[in-house]
C-alpha cells in the first residue's frame, strides 16, 4: 500500500548552487482552498488548451536566493561535500528523469557516479523512443482499421443502394 495515501509528506527541494537540500510544507498543507482554486484553474486552461500560470512566485534558496527544484520525497540529499553526487542529481533533473514515486516502493537505483547517470538517462530515452514508436505504430494500425471499416461500410451501403434502386425498378409499371 503507498505510503503518501493517507499523509501529505513534505517534498525535498534542492539548491544546487549551494548544495543543500531541505524540507518544504506544500501549499495544499498551508492553503488548501488556494491549492484547490489553482487545481481548477489550471484543469479547465488545459481543457481549453490553454496555458496557465498561477501568479506564485517560484520559490527561492534560503541560503543564496537563487532557484530551487522539487526532487521529490524519496531522493536522499547527499553531503555538502560529495560534488560528483550532486552533479548526478542536477543531471538528472536537468534531464528531466523521473525521481519522483508514489511511496510504495521508492525511486530504485540513483546513480553516484556521472557516468552512471550518464548511462541511466540513455536507457530511459532509448525506452521512451521505443514507447514512443509503438504509440505511433498502434495509432497508424487503428487509423488503417477504421478506413478499411469505413470503405467496408461505405461498399455495403452503395450495394443496398442499387439494391433498392432495382427493386423499385422492377416493381414499376
Amino acid at each position: 500500500m503507498c505510503r503518501y495515501a493517507f499523509y501529505n509528506y513534505k517534498d525535498t527541494y534542492a539548491c544546487f548552487n549551494c548544495q543543500i537540500g531541505f524540507k518544504r510544507r506544500n501549499l495544499s498543507d498551508v492553503q488548501p482552498e488556494l491549492s484547490d482554486k489553482i487545481s481548477k484553474e489550471g484543469r479547465a486552461a488545459k481543457e481549453k488548451g490553454l496555458e496557465y500560470s498561477s501568479g506564485l512566485k517560484d520559490p527561492k534558496c534560503p541560503n543564496c536566493g537563487g532557484e530551487i527544484f522539487n526532487i521529490g520525497r524519496d531522493l536522499r540529499v547527499p553531503s555538502k561535500t560529495k560534488d560528483e553526487q550532486w552533479r548526478c542529481i542536477k543531471y538528472l533533473v536537468d534531464k528531466k528523469y523521473n525521481i519522483y514515486s508514489c511511496g510504495c516502493q521508492g525511486i530504485g537505483f540513483v546513480p553516484h557516479k556521472m557516468s552512471d547517470a550518464i548511462t541511466l538517462v540513455a536507457e530511459y530515452e532509448q525506452r521512451f523512443e521505443k514507447a514512443k514508436k509503438a504509440d505511433e505504430t498502434q495509432r497508424k494500425f487503428e487509423e488503417k482499421a477504421k478506413k478499411k471499416r469505413d470503405m467496408a461500410k461505405q461498399r455495403k451501403t452503395e450495394t443496398l443502394l442499387r439494391a433498392i434502386k432495382k427493386e423499385e425498378k422492377n416493381n414499376l409499371p
